[in-house]
């Protein structure tokens, strides 16, 4: 198959098969669209206390707030490089700083009624919810960025960030890792040159670098390393043409990428969910294979 067929296949999914906000986030990526356009379907998963549900992380189909959906928000605000002041982020952050949870020097990542709505059995509410990095570690890097609430509460829930990353994180759990990714993006020097051996031992420890692994729920290269600019590229640059071939492998035959989870549960809801997750996936893999084109073609 000629290399621009993969490209041509999945964005023909994007148009018919995504949801709208990954569809406005690949026109606005892609084909010169709109950042309102992006801004108008977030929207819809925003609610009246500022933070986002409705199943805007498909695998919680919550139409209530929680801190993982806000933080999903953020992602694709921070993307589009939104003011600080914008009310979208604005809101987004009061609803954090409204929901901190002091007794846990942090965030809780889902409610405790989180299993009112269907949802995959990961995010069953745990009150003891032992990860704090996820996703306290990528909050503390939004404080910066969206720089909201008082100084002396960001200082004081960085340096709590630090001492967990130098003396309670475990740093081999990947999505802890991206979290911490997000916030090396956006914390201060002094307090980056502290955590950053850290980082770089988690990323070793959490990236997978056999392809044989790569069709189950691993973390890959493709994943951390965004582009040559990436501060990982020269340490996965050798396995960025096998990643990408692995990619383009597994494009399935409505041109997306699909999930290599289910939920097991809630069988009506997981289909409306794969879905969403379909565009999500289909998405990322374009970045990658048009960011990394020249390694792919070859």
């Amino acid at each position: 198959m000629m290399a621009h067929t993969h490209l041509e296949r999945a964005a023909a999914y994007m148009k018919q098969g995504a949801r709208p906000l990954e569809r406005a986030r690949y026109e606005w990526e892609f084909e010169a669209g709109s950042v309102e356009a992006v801004l108008d379907a977030l929207r819809a998963y925003q609610n009246k206390d500022g933070g986002f549900g409705h199943g805007l992380e498909p695998d919680i189909r919550l139409k209530d707030s929680s801190v993982i959906a806000t933080t999903t928000a953020l992602q694709i605000m921070s993307d589009l490089q939104l003011d600080p002041e914008h009310p979208m982020v604005a809101e987004a952050i009061r609803y954090l700083l409204d929901v901190y949870d002091t007794g846990k020097q942090g965030w809780e990542i889902v409610p405790y009624h989180v299993d009112q709505a269907p949802h995959a059995p990961w995010w069953n509410y745990r009150d003891l919810y032992d990860g704090w990095g996820n996703p306290n570690l990528e909050i503390v890097g939004y404080l910066y960025e969206f720089p909201h609430g008082p100084l002396e509460f960001r200082e004081k829930i960085t340096e709590h960030a630090v001492q967990y990353m130098l003396e309670r994180s475990p740093l081999n759990e990947f999505h802890e890792l991206l979290c911490a990714l997000r916030m090396i993006e956006r914390m201060p020097d002094e307090d980056l040159a502290q955590v950053l051996p850290k980082v770089d031992e988690m990323v070793s420890s959490c990236v997978s670098t056999d392809s044989s692994q790569w069709k189950q729920y691993v973390l890959t290269p493709l994943q951390i390393v965004r582009d040559e600019d990436s501060r990982y590229f020269s340490q996965f640059q050798e396995y960025i043409q096998t990643n990408l071939k692995h990619l383009t492998s597994n494009q399935q035959a409505d041109g997306a990428w699909h999930p290599v989870w289910s939920w097991g549960q809630h069988e009506e809801a997981w289909e409306e969910a794969k879905q969403e997750w379909k565009g999500l996936l289909t998405l990322d893999a374009i970045r990658s294979l048009k960011r990394f084109e020249a390694y792919w073609t070859a």
